[in-house]
């Protein structure tokens, strides 16, 4: 249910929550709406890697990251052109107005389990998994602000991606 600001109630405690995060902090009201940004796009880009049904490989490839051939995923969507927020994953679709502009994320399944024979865990419960994002691909011009948000969003992602990695 929406409140009278238009919000949910999951986000306004998610605001609330930036607010708390960043108090006593000097950032202005500009700062702290590209923190919203960046938090909203990657519970996206979580959402849409827990209800994957893309396969793995195929037109997405392969990405070699360290000496490894790790094979990919990648995702279709629309982010606004002018603070680079996601709109929506989807594939092309011509419905969307001319401020969102088509993006692909391109993600490499990094794992422990893609190694040498002699390197592979013995075990399931060994085997780790990074979705690391290794490019994004922007059909169209979107403005410098829209840039750092989707790379900031990008950086943020890779970081809490390699914390789960033992």
């Amino acid at each position: 249910m929406k409140e009278k600001s238009g919000l949910s109630p999951e986000e306004i405690e998610r605001s609330i929550g930036l607010l708390k995060q960043y108090e006593g902090q000097d950032l202005d009201s500009r700062e702290l709406f590209d923190e919203e940004i960046k938090d909203h796009n990657l519970r996206l880009i979580q959402d849409i890697i827990n209800h994957n049904d893309e396969s793995i490989g195929g037109n997405a490839t392969s990405e070699l990251i360290d000496g490894v051939r790790y094979p990919c995923v990648a995702f279709n969507g629309y982010l606004d052109q002018d603070n680079g927020k996601i709109k929506s994953f989807t594939n092309k679709d011509e419905s969307f107005s001319d401020s969102y502009t088509h993006f692909t994320l391109r993600i490499a399944i990094v794992s422990n389990w893609f190694r040498s024979k002699d390197l592979k865990p013995k075990n399931k419960e060994d085997v780790t998994v990074e979705n690391r994002i290794v490019r994004v691909y922007i059909d169209g011009e979107i403005s410098d602000k829209a840039r750092k948000n989707i790379d900031d969003t990008v950086t943020k992602w890779n970081e809490r991606q390699k914390s789960k990695i033992k």
